[in-house]
Formats: C-alpha cells, sequence, structure tokens
C-alpha cells in the first residue's frame, strides 16, 4: 500500500482545487451583452426613452454598430469605439405601435461578433386613433428575420458601411441618400452606413491602417469599405457597388462550401492523435510491464482479458475528468486576452521543443540507442509506475487492484501523454460548434484506449509478451517520428 506524506496530501488538495475551479461554468465569469431589453409597463403610446450599458472589459479597443430593423426604434449612438476597461451608456428611443405587447429588434456587430438585442414593452389596449396593422415594413423585416433564423439574417442581409469622405462632398452625399437607399432594394440588403471625416485626424490615421491591411494604396476620395472590398472616388455608384457585392458574395459561397465540406475532417486529427498518445512509448512500456507482471503471478489468458478491459475503462474515464478539468481551466484563461495569448504561444514553443526532441528520438532509436532517448518517463516515475503495479496485482482483488493500478498510471503517465492532451484540448477549444468539446474529448480518449484493447485481446489470443516487446521495438522509430509530425500539425492548428 502506498503511503501519502504531507507534502502529497497538500499536492492533491491543490489538484482538486483547480479542477474544482475550472469546473465552475464560464459563464459566471462573462459578461455579454442582453439579448434582450424589457422597457416596462407603458401607461400610454407616447414616445420610450431608456438607456443600457456595455462594458468592455477585454484588454483592447473594440467597435458596435448597431441597426435597427424597423423606424420606430432607435439606439444611438449608431456606432461607438468602447476603449479597453471603458463602460458606455445608450440610449433607446422606442415609438409605440397598436400592440398591446410591442417587440422590435436592433442588429449588432460587436467586433464581428454578431446578434441582435430584443426590445420590447406592454402597452394599455390601444384606442382607436392608434389602432392600426403597425409598421408594414418593421413586420416585414421581423418576419423575415423569423423565417431564416437570425444567424442567417445576420450573415447573408446585413452590411456594415463605412465611408470616409469630407463635408460637402455632393457624390458622397448622393451615394449616402440616393444610391443606397436602391441597392438595399435591388439586392435585399439592410446596409448600415458609418461616417468617417477625412479632415479628423483620428479617422484619417483608421483609414490608412485599414488600407494598409488590405494592401491598398490610397488615390482618391471618397472612399468606401465593405467586407473586404475598397472603392474609391467615382467608383463610388451603384453598378460598380453591385458589381463587387455579387463577386464577394460568389467567392464566400465558395468559401463557404469548401469549408463545409471541411468540416468532417475535423475529428480526425484528434482521434488520431488518441491513437498515436495510445501507442506513445510512455503508455506502451507501462502496458507491456503490467502484461509482463500479470504473467509473472500466474494470470491466465481469460483472466488477462478481464484485467485489460477494467484497465482500458478506468484509463479513458481518468484521462477523460482530467481533460475535462483541463478544458474548462482553457476555456476560463481564453476570457482573458492577455493570459489567453501567454497560453497559446507557451504551448506553440512547448511543440516546436516536443517536435525538435520526437524527431530527435527517432534517430537515436534508429542508431540503437533507445535509453537515450530524451522524451521518456524519468526513472523515478517508471519505478513508482512499477510499484503501484506489483502491489495491486498481487495483493489485492483483481478487479479493485485494476482499477487503481488505472487512475494512479493516469496520475504518473501525465508528464508524458500530457504532452499531446493539453494541445489537443486547446485545439478542440478552437474548433468546438455544432459538435460538442465533451464529445471531442469522448473521440480522443476512445482513440487513446483502442491500442491497450488491442494488445490485451492478441494476448487473450496467444501473443506472446516477448513478441509484443519486439513488435514495439521494431516500430518506434515510425511511432516517434509519427509523434514529431503530430506536434507540428498541432503548431499550424493553433497559428491559423
Amino acid at each position: 500500500m502506498m503511503m501519502f506524506g504531507k507534502h502529497t496530501l497538500g499536492f492533491n488538495l491543490k489538484i482538486t482545487l483547480f479542477l474544482f475551479i475550472a469546473l465552475i461554468p464560464i459563464q459566471l465569469f462573462s459578461s455579454k451583452i442582453p439579448g434582450e431589453i424589457f422597457l416596462g409597463e407603458l401607461d400610454d403610446y407616447s414616445l420610450v426613452e431608456s438607456e443600457f450599458e456595455i462594458n468592455n472589459d477585454s484588454e483592447e479597443s473594440k467597435t458596435i454598430n448597431f441597426y435597427s430593423l424597423c423606424d420606430c426604434l432607435e439606439v444611438t449612438p449608431k456606432n461607438r469605439v468602447i476603449e479597453a476597461g471603458e463602460t458606455v451608456k445608450f440610449k433607446v428611443t422606442l415609438e409605440p405601435e397598436g400592440y398591446t405587447t410591442m417587440s422590435r429588434h436592433v442588429l449588432y456587430d460587436y467586433n464581428g461578433e454578431r446578434a441582435t438585442i430584443k426590445f420590447y414593452a406592454n402597452l394599455p389596449e390601444p384606442p382607436a386613433e392608434v389602432l392600426s396593422s403597425g409598421c408594414l415594413g418593421c413586420k416585414e423585416n421581423e418576419r423575415e428575420l423569423e423565417e431564416i433564423g437570425t444567424a442567417n439574417y445576420l450573415k447573408e442581409k446585413w452590411v456594415i458601411l463605412d465611408i470616409y469622405y469630407s463635408p460637402g462632398c455632393t457624390t458622397c452625399e448622393k451615394f449616402i441618400n440616393q444610391d443606397i437607399p436602391i441597392i438595399q432594394k435591388d439586392l435585399g440588403l439592410q446596409i448600415s452606413v458609418v461616417k468617417h471625416n477625412v479632415l479628423e485626424k483620428s479617422e484619417i490615421d483608421s483609414l490608412m491602417r485599414r488600407l494598409e491591411s488590405f494592401q491598398v494604396e490610397l488615390k482618391e476620395f471618397p472612399i468606401v469599405i465593405v467586407n473586404s472590398n475598397v472603392i474609391q472616388g467615382t467608383d463610388v455608384n451603384i453598378e460598380y457597388f453591385k458589381e463587387k457585392y455579387n463577386e464577394t458574395k460568389a467567392t464566400n459561397v465558395k468559401n463557404s462550401e469548401f469549408k463545409e465540406s471541411l468540416e468532417y475532417l475535423k475529428p480526425l486529427p484528434i482521434f488520431l492523435a488518441g491513437l498515436l498518445d495510445g501507442v506513445n512509448p510512455c503508455a506502451f512500456t507501462t502496458l507491456l510491464f503490467l502484461i509482463s507482471s500479470l504473467f509473472y503471478i500466474g494470470k491466465g489468458k481469460k483472466e488477462i482479458l478481464h484485467v485489460g478491459i477494467i484497465f482500458s475503462v478506468t484509463i479513458f474515464a481518468s484521462y477523460y475528468l482530467v481533460g475535462l478539468g483541463l478544458l474548462n481551466a482553457i476555456r476560463a484563461a481564453n476570457y482573458f486576452k492577455i493570459i489567453s495569448d501567454i497560453i497559446k504561444y507557451v504551448i506553440i514553443l512547448v511543440l516546436v521543443v516536443l517536435s525538435f526532441l520526437s524527431f530527435y528520438d527517432a534517430l537515436l532509436a534508429k542508431k540503437g540507442s533507445v535509453k537515450e532517448m530524451k522524451l521518456q518517463l524519468p526513472k523515478s516515475i517508471k519505478k513508482r509506475i512499477h510499484n503501484v503495479i506489483k502491489t495491486n496485482t498481487r495483493t489485492r482483488g483483481l478487479i479493485l487492484g485494476t482499477i487503481i493500478i488505472g487512475v494512479m498510471v493516469t496520475i504518473f503517465e501525465l508528464t508524458c501523454t500530457g504532452q499531446v492532451y493539453l494541445p489537443i484540448i486547446a485545439y478542440i477549444i478552437k474548433i468546438e460548434g455544432n459538435i460538442s468539446s465533451y464529445l471531442y474529448l469522448t473521440l480522443y480518449n476512445f482513440g487513446f484506449i483502442i491500442p491497450l484493447l488491442i494488445v490485451f485481446t492478441t494476448v487473450y489470443k496467444g501473443t506472446t509478451n516477448d513478441k509484443l516487446i519486439s513488435w514495439f521495438q521494431s516500430r518506434i522509430v515510425l511511432i516517434k517520428a509519427l509523434l514529431g509530425l503530430l506536434f507540428l500539425s498541432m503548431i499550424i492548428f493553433l497559428i491559423i
């Protein structure tokens, strides 16, 4: 039986506290823009004015743009840069119409994150003079929002157009006041116009930074920027705008179709990483020692198969719980951008080192210097694992002993298998969408235990421990090279 000193106990308490904090729902640390705002119980149909706040608790400035689907609802200012740590008040004005309950939506774009805010109020029974079917244009927009879904509406229907010009520009005023309404009608769009006065230094500086990011040279004013298109001077007209918009839309459709085809491949690296980590020398040598110990104490093939199933299930459950804690911890860290960036670049740096050492180990293994490999469990941890296996295969019941071995092996091997696990969890957080991250974790750990189940099955069918050792030693160069490639691919996944 293993004895635990006060230092080990203190370490375990720290780990427990860490996992407890990591598992706290991330919503407790988040402050999001509200999805709906209740304007109250109104006594009459007079104009309603209210306020709401948005706090930017990130480390960088953010820009927000609002667009109302109805003339009866207005949010001001319509666009605003919110500095890091700043809280800004926005005014909302609602002109009630003939409804007992009235709701209207405002679209917003917060640094690329798009959603809607629903404003609603309860009104008294409308008198005859205000009784109406409501604004038909508003109703049509609201109905379309409901029919095609908020996400599609925000993606396909709403366009934010930035125009850089100087006051008194007749071309600009004509484009804004006459051309844009025609474009909206012809293309079926809702266009938010954000005006920028280039006589102000901050605006011209902002323009130059944007043009530099698009790798476009400043030629003449006015300048219209919509999506990734820059339109300048005499090109600012209905025909050219439509042409550029339709070109971009066609390109976006192709890109979207290509991305959708890649969606099916996203889980593949997770499964392959689990599979490869399952034959990682750290994990595989422990497995071989376990089987050797079982043979030594005279366990039969059937008993070894039972041990294998219990051991694999325990390993799966233990690694899954560890992954769950790491998953929530990294998610919580991602909420704070500076911490998120530090974690990302530290993981990338570690992966570069691990990739180099894996290829170096492959060269050493090819020369026959397996004992000199760099990426392997320290001798002290190997000794502990061997002691755990010896103790629990000889002095305890088969089931309890195997469960204890599985849990302890998980803890001791994390210094080695965690080299793959931690970057994969960072990748899971990056790609999670329609498929839950918990399913991705399941996929990884399922891949991890497949080699274990295969080995125990082959032993049951008659394969000796010597044959398994021979098979593993003949493939250690390939395994190390594949691990190196895996680490390189993880770097690419984390960067792009």
